[in-house]
């Protein structure tokens, strides 16, 4: 039973990671387009 819920924390952990490393090239890219705005 804990061995499930290790298996289990591991697996929320690692999709977060995986979720905050795909958002940080997006937020970039966000960043980004909004100095290109203001600098229009």
């Amino acid at each position: 039973m804990q061995k499930d819920k290790k298996l289990d924390d591991l697996r929320s952990h690692i999709k977060l990671s995986l979720l905050y490393e795909m958002d940080k090239p997006l937020n970039r890219i966000l960043d980004i387009s909004k100095l290109i705005m203001e600098k229009w």
